[in-house]
This record gives C-alpha cells, sequence and structure tokens, in this order.
C-alpha cells in the first residue's frame, strides 16, 4: 500500500513542476507515517513491510519532512530500509519496556540507571550494519537518546509540552538527519482522494471504476489512480481476499470492454509464478484487467487520487436525525452528496444561511465517509468545475432519493 501511495505522489510531483525525475519520493515516508498506528504489524526483518490504511498513505504528500530515494540510499549505503525503520522502532519499544518496568521508581532515578538498560547500545549495534556516516549515526542516537530519558514514550523537546506519536517524533527528527539537503518540498495545494465502493452491483461498481478513473488518465495532465482490491484475482488458484494496493497506469477499450494496465509493487518477476489464464501480462509483469473482472471477482474495491481542490455545486439541504445534523448537496436526478466537516452534528450557522439555496463547496472526496470532505463554502456565482476534477454526482457515494 505504502509504494502505490509513494507511484501516485510522484507522478503527480513530475507532471506538476518538479524537473528531478532522480527525485523519487522515498518508502521512508510512508514507513514513519504508519509505524505508530501499525506497530504491531512490522511482517518480517526481510521486508520489513508496515501494512498502513491506503487513504493514509495518500496524505504524506503534505507533510514537511519528506526523503528521497537517493538520499535515503545514500545515507543507509543500499541497506534494507526496513530493517532500519524496524531498528529504530525496536528501540522504541525497548525503551518503553524499560520505564513500564521500573514505574515504581521516581522519574529522577529511571534516567540514572537508564544508561546502564542497554537501550542505546542495543540500537547502536542495530545501525552499524547500515555504516551510516558516523556524524549523522551520532546525530541519531542523541536525538532518540534525549527522546528516551523523557519517560516511555516520544515526547516534544519542550519537557512540559504535549506527547507526539512516534511517527511524528521519527518524520520530525530523524528524516531531516538523513536527507540532508535532499528533502522533498511538501505539495499543499494537492487534495487526497479515496473511495469505497459500497455498492454490492457490478454496474454500478463499473460505473465507479469508469468516472474516477477514466476521468484521471483521461484529463489533460493525465495521472494514475490507486485501486486496493483483493489481492487473489491476480494468480491462479488463490481465493484469498488479502487487502493489498496496486496503481492503474493505463486504459484500452475494444469494441467490447474496458481494460485497465495495472503496475504492481512485486517485482517484474511475480507474474511468472502462477498467472491467473484469464489476465494478459506484459513483460514486465503490468498485468491487464478488463472493469468487468475488478468488479466482479473483488469483494473490496476503493479507489484513491490526488486531484486540485474540486467544487461541488447544488442545492444546499439538510437532514435531521436523532444523534444530530446532516448538510447534503443535492444535484442531477435528486442524488445527494454528504458533505463531512468536523462541526456537523449540529446545526451550522454559516450553513443555515444558505440552506436551500445553490451553493458550491470546495474539498476532496472522504475517506471512510462516503461524502465529501469540505474545505470552503461559497455562493454559486456560476462557477465552474477545476480541471481534472471527477464529478462528484456521479460516483454513488451516498445514493439517496427525495
Amino acid at each position: 500500500m505504502y509504494e502505490t501511495g509513494t507511484q501516485l505522489y510522484d507522478a503527480w510531483r513530475f507532471s506538476h513542476g518538479e524537473t528531478d525525475l532522480q527525485k523519487t519520493s522515498s518508502n521512508l515516508n510512508i514507513f514513519f507515517d504508519m509505524v505508530s498506528a501499525y506497530r504491531e504489524r512490522v511482517v518480517s526483518e526481510s521486508y520489513g513491510e508496515i501494512v498502513g490504511d491506503f487513504s493514509g498513505a495518500l496524505d504524506h504528500i503534505k507533510t514537511p519532512y519528506l526523503c528521497s530515494d537517493r538520499a535515503v540510499d545514500e545515507a543507509l549505503n543500499g541497506r534494507p530500509l526496513g530493517i532500519f525503520v524496524k531498528a529504530l522502532h525496536d528501540a522504541v519499544l525497548l525503551n518503553r519496556d524499560f520505564w513500564l518496568k521500573h514505574a515504581d521508581l521516581d522519574t529522577e532515578k529511571i534516567r540514572q540507571i537508564l544508561n546502564q538498560s542497554g537501550v542505546m547500545e542495543s540500537l547502536d549495534r542495530s545501525l552499524r550494519m547500515f555504516q551510516i556516516e558516523p556524524a549523522k549515526k551520532q546525530a541519531i542516537l542523541e536525538k532518540l537518546e534525549i527522546a528516551f530519558s523523557k519517560g516511555p514514550y516520544l515526547f516534544n523537546p519542550d519537557e512540559n509540552g504535549p506527547q507526539v506519536s512516534e511517527s511524528k517524533f521519527l518524520q520530525q527528527e530523524i528524516v531531516p538527519i538523513l536527507c540532508g539537503q535532499d528533502l522533498i518540498s511538501p505539495v499543499t495545494s494537492v487534495m487526497s482522494n479515496f473511495i469505497h465502493f459500497n455498492s454490492s452491483e457490478p454496474k454500478k461498481r463499473i460505473s465507479l471504476l469508469h468516472t474516477v478513473v477514466d476521468a484521471n488518465l483521461c484529463a489533460k495532465n493525465p495521472q494514475p489512480v490507486g485501486l486496493t482490491f483483493c489481492s487473489g484475482i491476480l494468480r491462479a488458484g488463490e481465493s484469498e481476499c488479502g487487502d493489498h494496493a496496486i496503481t492503474i497506469v493505463g486504459r484500452r477499450q475494444t469494441s467490447s470492454k474496458v481494460e485497465y494496465l495495472l503496475k504492481n509493487s512485486w517485482g517484474s518477476e511475480w507474474c511468472k509464478t502462477d498467472p491467473e489464464p484469464s489476465l494478459k501480462y506484459e513483460d514486465n509483469c503490468l498485468v491487464w484487467v478488463s472493469d468487468k473482472y475488478l468488479a466482479e471477482k473483488s469483494k473490496n474495491l476503493g479507489l484513491g487520487w490526488y486531484s486540485k481542490p474540486q467544487n461541488l455545486c447544488g442545492k444546499l439541504v439538510r437532514k435531521d436525525f436523532v444523534n444530530g445534523t446532516l448538510y447534503y448537496i443535492e444535484g442531477k436526478s435528486n442524488l445527494r452528496t454528504l458533505l463531512v466537516k468536523e462541526s456537523f452534528l449540529k446545526i451550522d450557522p454559516s450553513y443555515e444561511t444558505r440552506r436551500g439555496q445553490r451553493v458550491c463547496v470546495e474539498g476532496s472526496v472522504s475517506p471512510g465517509t462516503g461524502g465529501f470532505n469540505v474545505t470552503a463554502l461559497r455562493d454559486d456565482k456560476n462557477q465552474k468545475s477545476t480541471e481534472d476534477v471527477v464529478d462528484i454526482e456521479q460516483v454513488f457515494l451516498l445514493n439517496l432519493k427525495k
């Protein structure tokens, strides 16, 4: 999933101004972004993969602490990135276990014996295999030693400041050390979109695929789309529906069907083992899959993509429930799209003054809710949708009739 996130991110960067084509986004960015939430799901030392939430992976494009593959390879001397992340994570867990084990002692006493605990020595040994530049290695050790001295969890530099997540600490303190001057500038103007296929009807699932994927691949500035689905459908004899993410990078149409070209993250040889006879594989293991095959064979489908902020225009309506209030944009054929905003479980004055009127909201398709995440609301003054925008009303996000 993290591989697909970086592929989509780089495609956007390279088509929106980035000229250094060697400055690809490192998976380190996703690793650190996901390590806290999924700390118990590190698969193995050989891969060090962290299975994360795909919609969360898309959001990393806006972080100011992004590293390039080039910088990471140089810093780690080509050693496996996953092992490096796991070494840091294991040290965090050792430190936490040490503090909790000595919880009966006062804080100052624990700090005094922390240096004798072996936590830092263990991390030092783990980092030796990478042959990191001595100054960078020492800087990493010093950052973690300071953090570990403050308690079982990672804290802000301010002793009395709020606790921060492990991922945030690693991104802010460790990534800049590794990257040096080769940091990737964040893209703040882009919106990340993600939707799940709520409908089990193949026709609606196919329509959703066409709406989102075709709008992105056939735009003036074409963009790939991330797809979450059952990985077992790509190989013969597999029945398990393991969640997997892949990148849709191409489209072709014959007189009878539409096919999408999928780029996997399993290398260029994976399709040579138990290939699915009904699929068409390229020499590099890119695979052509029909829209019907995806819609019918995969139980779990979702789409993720980047876009400029999107405009959704229509009549603003309100619906009251026992537990609160929700607002919708009502458009063609009385289709209603749910508006998502933190304050929406109660009546919102700024929306009430416009209720029943035609308005435009700016934002993106919201993960999880099947709605539209609102960043701005304005009166409709014959606004036209932005370029590279998906027609939200045709996405079947929430198909409520009046």
